[in-house]
C-alpha cells in the first residue's frame, strides 16, 4: 500500500523539544528520538474502555468484522493500545441461517457496566443453536475471532514494550475456548477444580470447556489467568465449538482468587518477524528474523534494505498496512509473542487534514513538525538569546 500520511482533527500532534537541546554558534541541535520504550506494568490493571470507575458508556465494535480496529487511550499511564481483528471463522451476527455466516461479531467490546475496564466480547457461532423445549442440542460447529493488541506511546504510533503483563479470561463455558501464544505461565482454579482443559501446540496454549456446561463470570473454575514476561504486541483468540452465543471477559489485571490456584510455567517458543514490501515499487524486503527459546526479543537490523517507492521517504515498519498499529524503526526491538508481519511505511507528501471521532480507527498521529514551525521556533529562541545578551551588556 502506498500511504499518504493523514493527520486527524482532535488528535494531539505535538512538537517535542528535548531538554538536551544545545546552542552552538547560533545553530540548534535537538536530541534524536529514543529507541522503543520499555515499561514495567508489574501485573497492574489496564483500562480498556471504562470512563469512570467501571462504566464503559458505549459499545465498541457493533458488527465488528475482519480488519476492525479501535484505539484505547491511556490503558496504562502513557500507553495506548490498538486492537485489530485479524481473523474470523464461522460467526454470524444476524442469526439468519438462510444467508450463511456474515463473519461479524455481536460486539467487539460490549458496554457492560460491571466490567468496563475489560474487553467484553460477544460472538455467535453459526449453526442451529438448538431448542431446549424440543430437546434439541446445539450443533457442534466451531467459530472464533482473533484480535491483536499493539501497545504504543500515548497519542503516537511509536511502539512500546510492556513487561510483566497479567491477563484473565473469564466465563469460558459451553464448549468455549481461549487461545494465547507467548505466555510464560498460566493459572487455573484448584478449589473448586477447574472445568477447563489446557493444551498446547507450537507455543499456542488453548483453554477450553469440553462438555457444554454453563457458568457465569464469578465461577473461578471457568477462569484462566495468563502472564507475559514482555510483549510489544499480543494475540488473543476467542471461540466455541458449539453453535449459539458465546461471551467472554478479557481483563488486564492480576487475578484475585478465593483459593490459591494451580500455576504452570510455559517454555518460551521461537517466533518469526516477517517483512512485507506493502506495494513498494522496487527492492526486496529484508530476510525474516526469529526470536529464540531463551529470549523473545528481536532487534530489527537495517530493516529498509534496498526498498524504494518513487519519491516517497521510508517511514519505518508497522503492524498494520495503513500505519495505524505499532511503528518500528531501524535497530529498535520487538518482543514477539506470536509470528508477526511488519509492513513498510512511506511518507509520500504533505498531510491532509480530516475530521475524526475519538476512539475510531486512527491514522499516523506521531510527533510532527514542518519547516515553518521549526523556523518560527528558531526565531523565538534566537530572539530570547539576543535579548538576554543585550541586557547583560547594558548591565
Amino acid at each position: 500500500m502506498i500511504r499518504q500520511p493523514v493527520y486527524k482533527v482532535g488528535m494531539k500532534n505535538k512538537l517535542f523539544i528535548s531538554s538536551t537541546a544545545a546552542l552552538v554558534f547560533g545553530s540548534f541541535i535537538f536530541a534524536t528520538p529514543a529507541s522503543a520504550t520499555t515499561i514495567n506494568v508489574a501485573k497492574g490493571s489496564m483500562n480498556f474502555g471504562a470512563v469512570t470507575g467501571t462504566d464503559q458508556p458505549d459499545m465498541i465494535g457493533d458488527n465488528a468484522g475482519l480488519g476492525f480496529s479501535y484505539r484505547y487511550n491511556e490503558v496504562f499511564a502513557g500507553v495506548d493500545a490498538v486492537a485489530t481483528v485479524i481473523d474470523i471463522q464461522n460467526i454470524d451476527q444476524d442469526d439468519d441461517q438462510s444467508n450463511g455466516a456474515d463473519l461479524k461479531s455481536d460486539a467487539f467490546d460490549d458496554d457492560d457496566s460491571e466490567t468496563g475496564p475489560a474487553i467484553d466480547t460477544k460472538i455467535d457461532i453459526f449453526g442451529n443453536s438448538g431448542d431446549p423445549e424440543l430437546n434439541e442440542e446445539p450443533e457442534l460447529q466451531t467459530g472464533s475471532m482473533t484480535f491483536r493488541i499493539d501497545f504504543v506511546e500515548a497519542d503516537t504510533t511509536k511502539a512500546v514494550t510492556l513487561q510483566n503483563i497479567a491477563m484473565r479470561v473469564f466465563d469460558i463455558d459451553n464448549r468455549q475456548f481461549a487461545k494465547f501464544a507467548g505466555i510464560t505461565s498460566y493459572k487455573l482454579s484448584a478449589t473448586p477444580p477447574t472445568e477447563l482443559v489446557a493444551s498446547s501446540e507450537n507455543g499456542v496454549f488453548e483453554f477450553k470447556e469440553p462438555v457444554g456446561g454453563s457458568a457465569d463470570s464469578s465461577d473461578e473454575e471457568n477462569w484462566v489467568a495468563v502472564e507475559f514476561a514482555a510483549a510489544s504486541t499480543l494475540t488473543i483468540t476467542l471461540g466455541a465449538r458449539q453453535s449459539g452465543g458465546a461471551t467472554f471477559g478479557v481483563e488486564f489485571a492480576d487475578t484475585n482468587w478465593t483459593e490459591t490456584p494451580n500455576q504452570t510455567t510455559a517454555d518460551l517458543v521461537p517466533y518469526t518477524v516477517t517483512y512485507d514490501a506493502n506495494e513498494s515499487e522496487s527492492g526486496a524486503v529484508p530476510a525474516s528474523q526469529s526470536s529464540t527459546e531463551s529470549s523473545p526479543i528481536v532487534t530489527l537490523a537495517a530493516p529498509q534494505g534496498d526498498l524504494a517507492n518513487g519519491e516517497c521517504e521510508f517511514d519505518g515498519w508497522n503492524t498494520r498496512t495503513d500505519g495505524t498499529g505499532s511503528n518500528f524503526l531501524d535497530t529498535e526491538t520487538i518482543t514477539l509473542t506470536a509470528n508477526t508481519t511488519l509492513y513498510a511505511q512511506w511518507d509520500c507528501g504533505a498531510p491532509v487534514e480530516e475530521e475524526t471521532n475519538p476512539g475510531e480507527e486512527l491514522a499516523d498521529t506521531g510527533e510532527t513538525t514542518d519547516w515553518m514551525t521549526m523556523t518560527a521556533l528558531y526565531a523565538i529562541v534566537a530572539g530570547a538569546v539576543l535579548f538576554a545578551l543585550g541586557r547583560r551588556k547594558r548591565a
